[in-house]
This record gives structure tokens, sequence and C-alpha cells, in this order.
């Protein structure tokens, strides 16, 4: 498979994740180099069928940042060609304290950790449908699926879990917009998602 040329990325940028297991117009490298002796992230398109694909997160962090106002901040970064750049923000994630006070026994303020998180999340503006874009992105067919209504997340933020959420003090900032989509999901199906993150590490 022949990769694409990641055009003024350093060559000395360390990868720190590879979707080499994408189609190729998903497949993306997130890298860690220094520019100007500070420590920046790049999100690049692997192959030159991604580059629309990068231009899309661009566009999802800015709408995810006004619908998430309030509650979270998402770091948005600056496209430049076939990548992302990023500041470099050296705080740990929502995941990692959890993990971190569990391993501790500090059980009740993982919980209090985790009960904020499900505030913030039930928080998000919400309605109450039936999801069938979600439900049809997931494999299920119309007639499987229930038609009852559920309450959703007016944007489909399917990975705002804590692995992606890192923490400086209050603020609670939002990383990897990659998969948003613009149809509503049902919220429990994001918490679930989180509760299933959390007990895998």
């Amino acid at each position: 498979m022949k990769k694409h040329n990641m055009n003024s990325v350093p060559p000395a940028a360390v990868t720190l994740a590879d979707n080499s297991w994408r189609l190729k117009k998903f497949h993306t490298r997130t890298m860690l180099s220094e520019k100007s002796g500070k420590k920046v992230i790049y999100k690049c398109a692997a192959m030159k069928e991604a580059r629309l694909f990068i231009e899309s997160i661009t566009k999802a962090e800015r709408i995810n940042s006004e619908y998430l106002k309030g509650e979270f901040e998402v770091l948005s970064g600056t496209l430049k060609g076939d990548h992302i750049e990023y500041e470099y923000l050296p705080f740990p994630s929502l995941c990692m304290i959890i993990k971190s006070k569990l391993k501790q026994n500090q059980c009740e303020q993982a919980d209090e950790l985790l009960s904020r998180y499900v505030k913030k999340v039930r928080g998000l503006s919400s309605i109450e449908v039936h999801p069938e874009e979600f439900f049809s992105m997931i494999g299920h067919e119309a007639r499987e699926t229930p038609q009852s209504k559920v309450v959703c997340l007016t944007r489909g933020l399917l990975d705002l879990t804590p692995r992606n959420i890192l923490v400086n003090t209050d603020n609670w900032i939002v990383l990897d917009n990659e998969w948003s989509f613009d149809f509503p999901i049902p919220v429990d199906f994001v918490l679930f998602r989180a509760i299933m993150e959390l007990v895998m590490e």
C-alpha cells in the first residue's frame, strides 16, 4: 500500500497512532514533534484519499466547539494542507484520572468524577426522537429497530468519552472530533461506550 507523502511534517516526528486498518479515505496518522521549541501534535492524511476526511475534522471542531460550550471545551487545530496542527496539552485524560483514583482505592472520588462526566453529557442539547440515522449507521435495518423515541444528543458525537477528554482543573477539553455526525445519537449509547472503555482500561 503506497503511503501519502505528508508535506511539511518534520521527518523526526514520532508516530503516536496509525489507523492503517481503516479504509484509505479514513487512514490517518497522529504524530508528535517539536516546532519552534514547543511540542506539536500533527494529525495527518496518511493516504491522499484521506485529505477530505482531514478537512472535515477541522469543520467538525468548529461546530462541536459551539455545541459543547458551557460543558466542555474543544481542542481545535489549524489545517495546513494534508494535516492538522494542534497545540500539545500536557494534561491527563479523564480516563487516566479515574483509573488512578481506582488504583489508589479512592473509589468515591472516581465515582464523583464519573458522575460529573455523566451530568455534563446529559447537560448538552438533546432531543427525544427515534434515531433512524444512528440505527442505519450501526447496521440495523428499520424493521429490526424499536420505533420508540429515546433521548439523543442533537449532534452525533460518538467519541465523547473520558479517553478523549483532557482535564485541566475545571476545564474539560475534548479531543478527537473525527467521528462527529449531524444527526442525533442516543445519550445512553455515548454513556455505554464511556463505561465500556473505562472497564477495559
